[in-house]
């Protein structure tokens, strides 16, 4: 398709006429940009237009675009829409079957760091930690933890007014300021 594809076009492609904000942010230039809206208000559609809109251009190739989110299910619906809304320009570009990458920013790291981590001295198979499992994973540091071979720390700081879900909080903020200055605990 040429890049006389335009708002007509894409409407005609997709089954929708764009209002004039979701075609001012499905037509901007090819640049970083933000999209700031409330839940359900069209930013996925707009998006996936806007997608459709770069590929049916020529602009882009469908198989170099990147969308990423935070859930598994927002992460399916982004698929979704970006594979109806291409795949109408797509059958007129001949390139069919090529498809935009989804994933949430979770597995899509963990595949940076399988395909790439050797470069930076990380191991392939390492795992990425969520937030959730670094919780557990501190609470579990925190109850289990021996102080002197008797009483778990836990018990301890219990004794001295300190619970161990505040203590878990505690370490992982401590964690958190740590990583942005790149100190690490053994220094301090």
């Amino acid at each position: 398709m040429s890049n006389a594809f335009g708002r007509d076009q894409l409407a005609k492609a997709l089954g929708f006429s764009p209002s004039d904000e979701q075609w001012e942010a499905i037509s901007a230039p090819l640049e970083p940009g933000v999209i700031v809206a409330g839940a359900g208000t069209g930013k996925t559609t707009s998006m996936s237009a806007r997608v459709a809109y770069l590929v049916g251009t020529g602009q882009v190739a469908a198989d170099r675009v990147l969308g990423l989110t935070f859930t598994n299910k927002a992460a399916a619906q982004l698929l979704w829409a970006f594979r109806t809304r291409t795949a109408a320009v797509s059958s007129a570009q001949g390139s069919e079957g090529i498809e935009p990458t989804v994933s949430t920013y979770h597995a899509f790291a963990g595949r940076v760091v399988s395909e790439f981590g050797m470069r930076i001295g990380r191991e392939p198979d390492a795992t990425l930690l969520t937030d959730s499992s670094k919780h557990q994973r501190a609470y579990s540091l925190v109850c289990g933890a021996e102080a002197d071979g008797s009483d778990s720390l836990g018990d301890r700081l219990a004794a001295l007014g300190k619970s161990p879900v505040s203590l878990t909080e505690q370490m992982l903020a401590l964690d958190g300021e740590l990583s942005q200055v790149d100190i690490e605990p053994e220094s301090i």
